[in-house]
């Protein structure tokens, strides 16, 4: 699961470190693909802006994942997701479940 808005994020970060747009489109569609996508909507916006979440950005993913039901949320956030019906994830706890189900 992803917000469609996280992916302008990752665009820009992509097409910024290797200066190269085509590929980080071609990236990005990769991702598009392979995620399910979650519309940033005034419901989630209002969800992220009443959260306990540190910022604001992170109320948005909070709300986006608890909407789907996502099982977990992959975070460097040590402060995040308190209270959160969705599980939180180090990216190691993560790579380990993703190569269990390989």
């Amino acid at each position: 699961m992803a917000l469609t808005s996280s992916l302008k994020d990752a665009y820009y970060i992509l097409c910024r470190h290797y200066r190269d747009e085509p590929a980080a489109r071609k990236a990005i569609a990769a991702m598009a693909n392979a995620l399910e996508l979650i519309a940033c909507d005034a419901d989630l916006v209002k969800a992220s802006l009443r959260s306990n979440e540190p910022d604001f950005e992170d109320g948005l993913v909070r709300a986006a994942a608890e909407r789907v039901s996502a099982d977990g949320v992959v975070t460097r956030d040590e402060r995040g997701l308190v209270g959160s019906s969705c599980q939180k994830l180090t990216i190691r706890q993560a790579t380990e479940l993703f190569s269990e189900g390989s």
